[in-house]
């Protein structure tokens, strides 16, 4: 955390700061032309999968939504776990591990099967992310997958998190 946020003084007819965010949005007015504004997990964009459990070698979609900000900047993770949670900013989070398979969401791509992992809100304020399952696991039988999003603002800062959506993978007995 920076130590000028909550740290200015409120002078009269500085309600907005300049990206329009109402001063204060914490405990107190923010030093600068910038005040922040930052979400708690689940607060502001919901994540949904396509379904509930999947088999090897299919697609598994997320959408993500956040109806009040169009136009914004997202991104998708994945995670074998749901706590500890991943700490973002010092008052949000998102609701998954940080663990192997969120690292490799954050930077891995279509060469292992992550599609539209991150990228900008359309009109409405939504996007879906597609996942493409291996056809083989080695030997897995099966796991779980947590999904969540967050969403930034045009300067950049977290303007939303979502929950925390879940889907099994099944995978067929080795033989």
């Amino acid at each position: 955390g920076s130590p000028a946020i909550d740290a200015g003084l409120a002078l009269p007819g500085s309600v907005e700061a300049i990206d329009a965010v109402r001063r204060p949005s914490g405990k107190g007015v923010d030093i600068g032309a910038f005040e922040q504004k930052e979400a708690e997990a689940g607060k502001g964009a919901k994540l949904e999968t396509s379904v509930k459990s999947a088999n090897l070698g299919s697609d598994v979609y997320l959408r993500l939504t956040a109806p009040q900000a169009p136009g914004s900047v997202y991104q998708v993770v994945l995670s074998f776990g749901s706590s500890p949670a991943v700490r973002i900013t010092s008052e949000s989070s998102l609701p998954v591990r940080a663990d192997g398979l969120f690292a490799l969401s954050l930077c891995g791509g279509e060469s292992v099967g992550f599609y539209e992992l991150s990228g900008t809100l359309d009109a409405a304020g939504s996007a879906t992310a597609r996942i493409r399952l291996p056809v083989s696991a080695g030997g897995l039988r099966s796991v779980g997958i947590y999904a969540a999003g967050v969403v930034f603002s045009k300067n950049m800062r977290v303007s939303a998190t979502s929950n925390a959506a879940f889907f099994a993978v099944n995978a067929a007995p080795s033989p």
